[in-house]
């Protein structure tokens, strides 16, 4: 697979409206119903109080347009994972990978030593394929979906 050309930013707050437009386009490409988009809504949404304290980087291609982003909280000795989503445009281009690494690049630098997330069921393939394993799942209060929990260890 060709590397996808685009570079990282950090987002700054007034990144939040874009940011949230992106996970929801993301999460919608998937094929969920109104109901359950209109359910994952709030708790898919990012706000500068959201951002605050975290690494969120935001990888664009050359005309600016974003083509995903992660936020990452980083406190030692465990980060966790809070939102990795690509615009669908650009979904299975490698974007992810190149994301996700960034990501656990940034929670090793500030001296975690593992990365936690709840995955979308339908993302766990892409991180255990990345060396994530799963330790559990939780159930989730927006949609009711059993979500994975999975960790990587840095």
């Amino acid at each position: 697979m060709t590397r996808p050309a685009g570079t990282l930013r950090s987002a700054t707050s007034d990144d939040a409206t874009l940011l949230t437009d992106l996970t929801l386009r993301s999460k919608a490409s998937w094929g969920h119903d109104a109901a359950y988009m209109a359910a994952v809504a709030g708790p898919l949404t990012v706000t500068p109080e959201r951002m605050a304290g975290c690494r969120c980087e935001i990888m664009e291609d050359a005309k600016g347009r974003a083509m995903g982003f992660y936020l990452v909280a980083a406190t030692p000795p465990e980060a966790k994972l809070d939102l990795l989503f690509i615009e669908p445009d650009f979904l299975r281009q490698g974007v992810g990978t190149i994301l996700l690494r960034h990501a656990l690049a940034a929670a090793r630098d500030a001296g975690c030593t593992s990365m936690m997330l709840d995955s979308d069921p339908n993302a766990a393939g892409f991180y255990a394929a990345q060396g994530a394993r799963q330790i559990g799942t939780k159930l989730s209060e927006a949609s009711g979906a059993r979500l994975p929990i999975m960790v990587f260890d840095l």
